[in-house]
């Protein structure tokens, strides 16, 4: 019993370091590539930009997932043993909480605004604006909506958060699984709202031990963004 136990912890401890260093290389990747991109990729074509930033982005999340597919396999699946409609419970528990997060963003804006910074739109809105491109458009609309939600609900959610939570308490996983997660969409003007959001994820997963619930949240969130997003477009350009 004794050595099943320590088999047990040294496994935790593993997986525990190969999910920090996952992650860790994510957020240094994220913001290198921005760094990169700012100083020496800056071309004429927008949209070159806009579909390099998401094909990158997309290369690192898919490169993470397959690396936790294959290192952990046995956790990958025990992940996904739940039925399905948990996706949809999910899609219900995002309408219950947008006026949760819409309060959040509201407080978020006005504080910035109080202290004179003005706060700039988040990046993904400024993209649909200037991109005319409809393939890139559509290309971005099913990373956002479809790769997003489960590649970062399966790394934060299904690893990350479990990780942390078998050496710290629940609300301490929470945060700090919370934070990492704001921190690797680095939006300083929506971190608060992006933060919440991630909290709501979070907990829904610990409540129903289904990632079904969560990736459906995300979805929904993604999803009804960029519907937003696009009426906004279609004023912004009979105007």
């Amino acid at each position: 019993m004794r050595k099943q136990r320590l088999l047990e912890n040294k496994e935790d401890e593993i997986e525990f370091f190969h999910i920090t260093y996952i992650l860790i290389l994510l957020i240094f990747l994220s913001i290198f590539f921005s760094f990169i991109k700012l100083k020496f990729l800056k071309t004429s074509n927008f949209e070159l930009e806009v579909l390099s930033s998401a094909i990158f982005t997309f290369i690192v999340e898919l490169s993470a997932v397959l690396y936790l597919f294959f290192r952990f396999p046995n956790q990958f699946f025990s992940l996904f043993k739940n039925k399905f409609n948990g996706f949809f419970s999910g899609i219900l528990y995002y309408f219950l909480s947008i006026p949760f997060l819409s309060i959040l963003v509201l407080i978020s804006y006005f504080a910035f605004k109080k202290y004179g910074i003005e706060p700039a739109p988040q990046e993904l809105i400024f993209i649909y604006l200037q991109t005319k491109s409809i393939p890139i458009l559509i290309f971005l609309f099913i990373l956002s909506c479809f790769f997003a939600p489960f590649f970062e609900e399966i790394i934060f959610r299904g690893f990350l958060y479990n990780a942390i939570k078998k050496r710290f308490s629940v609300p301490f996983s929470i945060f700090t699984t919370s934070i990492i997660f704001s921190l690797f969409h680095h939006e300083i003007f929506v971190f608060i709202g992006i933060f919440a959001l991630s909290l709501i994820l979070t907990y829904l997963f610990e409540k129903t031990k289904n990632l079904w619930v969560p990736i459906g949240l995300h979805f929904a969130n993604n999803f009804f963004a960029n519907l937003f997003i696009f009426l906004l477009k279609s004023i912004y350009q009979i105007y």
